[in-house]
């Protein structure tokens, strides 16, 4: 798999646009420097033989993405230590899908009559590593948004541990609002079964899927097909590629799961709800 530093190249050549806030940067000694995604704001500073990081989050979400070089940073934050003697003020970010799948809320609830289907477009808020020194070097991985825990299931014996969101399941591209902080997903949901499907929220595999990058910065995921049959359970097909929608794009994360296989089965219990 190609490097971020690769990709970047690849893609963007000299030309990287603003929203790609992942990536290769470096650090002048005790300079600061600030990531703002989405109202989550990250600050890492280099120090002579360590490295002081700090979070600080708003509670409602921002469309701000920005990133800042500083002099000075005042805060009353204590912030996490990193100790490294290190010659280089190299640093990475990467991007990455959640580690556990993430149950998706819709609002309104959309319903699927029998022999029918729709695709929507679903987003899901990022995380991200932190490599210093080299892109090998790992440290530790931050959420950009804080989900809350959940269980999906139809009992505390069947199902998962998942995070919870919402989504607007938008149907039009047109009226999917882009942001670099977050993933994006097609997911096509066909109806089998005799009577009405109410999708009122579902799991997607988050990490089962791949990450890549588009020539406009934004980050979309493989493409989902869900289709429930007659008996009761749901097939999942995962694209082995990015979708149409990215258009001229490049793989910049694997999933961090393997699927054995491209189709899934599930009970309808476990992935609606």
């Amino acid at each position: 798999m190609k490097s971020i530093s690769d990709v970047i190249s690849r893609l963007y050549g000299d030309n990287k646009p603003a929203m790609v806030w992942w990536g290769k940067q470096t650090l002048k000694q005790n300079q600061y420097f600030q990531l703002d995604l989405g109202g989550s704001l990250f600050t890492l500073q280099r120090k002579p033989n360590e490295w002081h990081w700090y979070t600080f989050r708003q509670e409602l979400e921002t469309n701000l993405t920005s990133i800042r070089f500083l002099d000075q940073f005042q805060t009353t934050t204590s912030p996490e230590r990193y100790a490294a003697q290190s010659a280089t003020g190299d640093f990475v970010l990467f991007p990455k899908l959640a580690d556990r799948p993430v149950v998706i809320k819709t609002v309104p609830p959309v319903s699927i009559l029998p022999g029918e289907a729709t695709q929507i477009y679903v987003s899901t808020a990022l995380w991200f590593g932190l490599s210093l020194g080299e892109e090998s070097r790992k440290v530790k991985e931050f959420q950009t948004r804080v989900l809350s825990d959940t269980w999906m299931g139809p009992n505390t014996m069947q199902g998962e541990l998942c995070y919870a969101s919402q989504t607007a399941a938008r149907t039009s591209l047109d009226e999917l609002q882009l942001r670099p902080y977050r993933a994006f997903t097609p997911v096509r949901i066909s109806n089998k079964g005799n009577d009405l499907l109410e999708l009122k929220k579902f799991s997607l595999p988050a990490p089962l899927l791949s990450l890549f990058a588009t020539e406009s910065g934004y980050l979309w995921t493989n493409s989902i097909t869900v289709a429930r049959q007659k008996d009761g359970n749901v097939e999942i097909n995962i694209s082995s590629g990015a979708p149409a929608e990215a258009g001229n794009s490049e793989l910049l994360m694997e999933p961090r799961v393997k699927p054995d296989k491209n189709a899934l089965v599930k009970t309808l219990g476990v992935l609606f709800g």
